[in-house]
């Protein structure tokens, strides 16, 4: 089983890769039953059946699809530059790790940016050559998304 260190790297090669616009390269580190889900704070906690993103897999790759296939839409397209800081990996049996962390997203276009933070509750697990994503929740802690819509993926 991976550690925790690894984990770690884990999310950091990940939000690289959507920085880079490696989507599919990206979708490669989620496992085949993945859940993102994005709440915001106002949204009342982790707990609320209520979010503003609810992806399963197929979802996901929809989304993926969309942002590749509209993407000449955006000239210049969206950039994004994760940051995650504070993490905390906690070991859950078998063979999986929760990691509790804190993000910031800023997403730039023209001159335009949007800035979002929060925090990431994820559930890895091991796989045969390192870790995949299983499930993301995560909450917003700002209220407002300026722009009215996400057309990148947090």
């Amino acid at each position: 089983m991976a550690n925790s260190e690894t984990a770690e790297q884990f999310l950091y090669r990940s939000f690289r890769l959507l920085d880079e616009g490696k989507f599919d390269e990206w979708l490669r580190t989620c496992g085949d039953n993945v859940v993102m889900i994005l709440k915001s704070r106002r949204d009342d906690e982790w707990e609320t059946p209520v979010s503003l993103i609810n992806d399963d897999v197929d979802r996901l790759k929809g989304r993926i699809e969309q942002i590749k296939r509209y993407w000449h839409a955006e000239n210049p397209p969206t950039k994004t530059l994760h940051s995650v800081t504070n993490v905390e990996c906690i070991p859950l049996p078998p063979n999986r790790v929760l990691v509790h962390s804190c993000f910031t997203l800023i997403a730039t276009r023209r001159s335009r940016q949007d800035f979002l933070y929060g925090r990431y509750r994820d559930i890895l697990f091991s796989a045969f050559d390192g870790w995949r994503l299983e499930r993301r929740e995560a909450l917003l802690e700002n209220d407002v998304i300026e722009r009215g819509k996400i057309s990148y993926i947090v």
